[in-house]
């Protein structure tokens, strides 16, 4: 899960199971493969709302109060960053980027 700040305050961002399911049925999508296709694709109008999935499922997740998708379309017009970092929140989630990875224990020998 990633965060994202928005006006100020930050949002978990997190492409789950029920999240690319929703986004699979806007584009009419059925293999993940396509998924991965879809983002060189997505529409920029289409930004927001794919945010707005993610910030939903992972307010969902840390039971935080999520945010509207018309405060997000509004935040999208103040900051144009938003764009890269909802891309870059997508990708990341596909990929498995967005978890933070265990501190491997050194294995230490005992004389």
């Amino acid at each position: 899960m990633v965060n994202i700040s928005i006006n100020g305050k930050s949002y978990p961002v997190k492409f789950g199971f029920a999240s690319l399911k929703k986004i699979m049925g806007k584009y009419n999508l059925t293999r993940l493969v396509e998924v991965e296709a879809l983002i060189n694709t997505i529409a920029i109008d289409d930004l927001p709302w794919i945010l707005n999935v993610g910030v939903q499922n992972g307010c969902k997740i840390t039971k935080d109060e999520p945010i509207s998708l018309e405060e997000i379309r509004l935040a999208f017009e103040e900051d144009i960053s938003l764009m890269t970092k909802t891309m870059e929140a997508f990708s990341d989630n596909l990929s498995g980027n967005d978890e933070k990875e265990e501190p491997k224990k050194k294995l230490t020998h005992k004389p």
